[in-house]
């Protein structure tokens, strides 16, 4: 649409005051041509001029934008959302990560270069210890994401009832659920953080729930494993300085043990990658990760409107009725003038 011409579809306003202030602006002003009127009857042919001045030098602040025909876009952007699904267990304050660090250290850094190379994506954490926690829906603030991430420690030793890597699947499986009935054109990925320790006592040979459902409802993923299988002393994170976590039966320092054969199962059921993130664990592999993930496009038609800005307009008619107004001022003002004359 060219000009002001055409049918108008809509109007968009773009307020080049805070609305706040332009409203309370365009009231002041009428009150101050109103009121002489209403209460000494004074000038009662000029002040509709004036009070129409008002509302086009309020509407010309406002900015309105006038929505004419639209176009029709098509193209295919990344939409592709995250679930990652990291271990807080106590194991995770294990010290055998890459120079020293905890397992949790590790698996933060980690998050922070992969979610780095996956641009334009949607990133959802669930975390688990004793509980299964959604803490960040999905989302495409990055920083707030990592800040989450950040701020997730390993679980108090003493809150714990031991840790297994099937206890977030039930929760997993209804967000993948809930993410596909609400967002069918959007691809879900599935990124497990965890050393696969199983410390609840579960029978030998007992196995733990499959993965499978979650993988059925997932576009792809990887699970990441940290630790090793020789295992270390897991220090207090509540209690800096303090010994570490000691094992109640034999009273010596407790030794969490990596377990990256249960690690390889679940990958396996979810049909995507492992990855070891062991202690000479380096950048490489998660680039290679970052490359392999599959990047679910969705097909985006929009309808945009083309705007045509109105201020010009405005602008005229606001001059067309100063005009009128001076014209008035300076009749009356001769007037005043002759009338005083002797």
């Amino acid at each position: 649409m060219s000009g002001l011409g055409g049918a108008v579809a809509g109007v968009r306003w773009e307020p080049l005051l805070d609305p706040r202030v332009l409203a309370l602006g365009v009231a002041v002003g009428l009150v101050a041509v109103l009121v002489p009127v209403l209460r000494r009857g004074r000038d009662r042919a000029g002040w509709p001029v004036r009070a129409l001045l008002v509302v086009v030098v309020g509407v010309l602040l406002a900015h309105p934008l006038l929505l004419g025909r639209t176009v029709a876009t098509a193209g295919t952007v990344p939409d592709r959302q995250l679930l990652v699904v990291l271990d807080r267990t106590t194991s995770m304050a294990a010290t055998d990560g890459p120079g020293g660090r905890t397992r949790l250290e590790a698996a933060r850094a980690d998050l922070a270069v992969l979610t780095e190379r996956l641009e334009g994506a949607r990133f959802g954490l669930v975390v688990w210890g004793r509980e299964v926690e959604e803490v960040v829906p999905a989302t495409t603030d990055r920083a707030a994401f990592l800040d989450a991430v950040a701020r997730t420690a390993p679980e108090d030793p003493r809150a714990g009832t031991g840790s297994t890597v099937d206890r977030p699947l039930p929760e997993v499986t209804a967000l993948l659920r809930r993410a596909a009935r609400q967002y069918p054109e959007r691809g879900s990925l599935v990124l497990l953080l965890s050393d696969g320790e199983d410390t609840t006592g579960r029978p030998a040979g007992t196995a733990a729930r499959s993965w499978r459902p979650a993988g059925a409802l997932s576009d792809g993923g990887a699970v990441l494993g940290y630790g090793t299988r020789a295992g270390a002393t897991m220090p207090r994170a509540d209690l800096p300085g303090a010994p570490p976590v000691v094992d109640p039966r034999s009273g010596a320092p407790a030794l969490s043990r990596a377990d990256p054969a249960t690690l390889r199962r679940v990958a396996s059921q979810l049909e995507v990658p492992y990855v070891g993130r062991g202690p000479s664990a380096g950048p490489a592999a998660l680039r290679d990760l970052a490359l392999r993930l599959p990047e679910p496009e969705a097909v985006v038609t929009r309808a945009v409107p083309t705007p045509t800005d109105p201020a010009w307009a405005l602008a005229g008619l606001a001059a067309l009725l100063g005009l009128a107004e001076l014209r008035r001022w300076a009749r009356d003002l001769h007037e005043t003038r002759r009338a005083g004359r002797p």
